[in-house]
C-alpha cells in the first residue's frame, strides 16, 4: 500500500495581516448541516481565541479598528489582497441552504453570541 502525503499551503490574507492575526481557513461545504457546523465552529473558535487573548470582540469592518477581521476588511484598510472572504461563499451557501443570504455581520453575531457564553 501506497501512502501519499498531501499538503496545503495556506496563505492568509498576504502581507501585512498575516503576521498581524490569527488566522484560519474555512472550506466550501457541501450540506446544509455542514455549513451550519462550520460556521458554528469558526463563531466559536474565534470566540474562543478572544476570551484566551483577553480580547473584547470589535468588528473591524466598520473602521479596520476592530479585533475580529475577515479577509474582505484586511483587504480593505490594510492592502495586500484583492479577497473579501467567506462573503461570497457565505452569501451562496445561506442561498442554498436557507433560502437567504448568509451575512459576516450575521457571523459577527453569532461570535458576540458564543463570546457571552464563555465561561
Amino acid at each position: 500500500m501506497h501512502l501519499h502525503k498531501i499538503f496545503y499551503a495556506l496563505w492568509g490574507v498576504g502581507y501585512p495581516g498575516n503576521a498581524r492575526f490569527i488566522q484560519f481557513e474555512q472550506i466550501e461545504m457541501h450540506s446544509k448541516k455542514s455549513f451550519a457546523h462550520e460556521v458554528e465552529n469558526a463563531a466559536y473558535y474565534t470566540a474562543y481565541l478572544l476570551d484566551e487573548y483577553n480580547l473584547k470582540p470589535n468588528d473591524a469592518v466598520y473602521d479596520g479598528k476592530g479585533t475580529v477581521w475577515s479577509h474582505g476588511s484586511v483587504a480593505k484598510y490594510m492592502g495586500g489582497s484583492d479577497h473579501t472572504d467567506p462573503v461570497g461563499y457565505y452569501k451562496k451557501a445561506g442561498k442554498k441552504y436557507f433560502h437567504k443570504a448568509y451575512t459576516m455581520s450575521q457571523f459577527y453575531q453569532l461570535v458576540l453570541t458564543n463570546y457571552k457564553n464563555i465561561e
